[in-house]
Order: C-alpha cells, then structure tokens, then sequence
C-alpha cells in the first residue's frame, strides 16, 4: 500500500512539474520522470536496509540528471527512442524522489549520531 501511494505522489508531481515548469513541452508520453523518482527514492530506500550500492545509485542518478541538465539530451538516445529526451522531466523526477525519501534520510541521519 506504502508503495503505490508513493508511486501515486510521484506521478502526480511529476504530472503537475511537467505541466507547470515545462511549457515548451506540449505533449509527455513517457514514464522517465516518475522512474527517475522511483530510482531515486528506492535508493535510498536500499540505503536505509543497509546496502552500501544504495549510496552509489543515488548519486549516480543525480550525476546522469545533473550532466543533462548541463550537456543535453543525449543525441543517440533520441535517435533510439524517436523522439526528443525529456531532461527537465528527468530532473523534476529526481526532486520528487529525493523529497519522498527526505523522511528516510532524517531517519537515516539520526541512526548516525
């Protein structure tokens, strides 16, 4: 039930991100927003169970959407996909994830000490 509703939160921010930060994108057909949020928020979810990689996999999301952010859609994935690469979809995703394990990460932070 926990899941769903997070996956629930998740699109719908996305949804709403997309729709409000994104205006030259008229029409969203795909789910890399909401995955890029799940990534994101399984991460540290892992993190939280013990497993080191989780670390390794948040950062490394946030690596792939940072670098998009500064150099582009990739060239050759647009070719794959034929269609252009939503970046910023990717980056709202990764903010939702990142909020929805916020909790986790307060959680995570207070074990520590």
């Amino acid at each position: 039930a926990r899941y769903a509703f997070n996956i629930a939160i998740l699109a719908l921010w996305c949804g709403l991100g997309v729709w409000l930060f994104c205006p030259d994108i008229h029409i969203y057909t795909g789910l890399s927003a909401l995955l890029h949020g799940v990534i994101i928020w399984g991460a540290v979810k892992d993190v939280q169970a013990g497993m080191f990689s989780g670390w390794f996999l948040f950062a490394g999301t946030w690596a792939k959407v940072i670098w998009e952010q500064i150099a582009g859609p990739s060239e050759s994935v647009s070719q794959l996909i034929a269609s252009n690469v939503a970046i910023d979809a990717h980056f709202i995703g990764a903010v939702g994830g990142t909020l929805l394990a916020l909790p986790i990460f307060i959680k995570i932070i207070k074990n520590c000490e």
